[in-house]
């Protein structure tokens, strides 16, 4: 299942994605992420108004409403959680198209006879890129965070380990052949 793909229960319970998701999840596993803190790479994912997505961002408003009502955020929280959204939303697709052109001149550094050392460092861009995003990803997860109640953020971490363990399973049939 691919990423955009997933429910807003999904996007608030890890607010915050990006089409470099494996950051977060990588975050996650390092032990950086806060205890029933949202995942940014949904909502930043959620946030990429790509040419021709326009379906998917208006079943993305639908899927934010539900999570909205799901975590019973009252007005004033949902517009502080769309403020903080919109507070990243430019600085975060600048630095994923960066990550894109940097990306692409690796695979053409990759494809083309480029020395080892030149290879090295290109890689080190990207991985900077990667850090960058992860970084406003997280202070963005805290800036969320702050907006909720308790109760709030214990619902929010149950909604995410539903779509964790609910992934886990769709990823086991498929590696299984099913």
């Amino acid at each position: 299942m691919k990423l955009r793909n997933l429910s807003i229960p999904a996007l608030l319970a890890s607010l915050v994605i990006v089409p470099i998701s494996a950051n977060a999840f990588q975050m996650s596993s390092q032990g950086e992420s806060v205890n029933a803190s949202v995942n940014s790479s949904l909502i930043a994912q959620a946030q990429n108004n790509t040419p021709g997505a326009e379906g998917k961002r208006g079943r993305r408003g639908d899927k934010m409403q539900k999570m909205f009502e799901q975590l019973n955020l009252t007005t004033e929280q949902q517009e502080q959680v769309k403020s903080i959204r919109e507070k990243y939303k430019a600085d975060n697709q600048g630095l994923r198209q960066e990550m894109r052109n940097a990306k692409e001149q690796m695979d053409n550094l990759m494809a083309g006879d480029a020395s080892d050392s030149q290879l090295r460092q290109q890689y080190q861009t990207v991985r900077g890129l990667k850090q960058q995003l992860g970084e406003k990803r997280f202070e963005m997860k805290l800036e969320i965070r702050e907006v909720l109640t308790q109760e709030q953020r214990e619902k929010l971490a149950e909604l995410k380990k539903q779509r964790r363990e609910k992934r886990g399973s769709r990823r086991g049939r498929r590696n299984a052949g099913l």
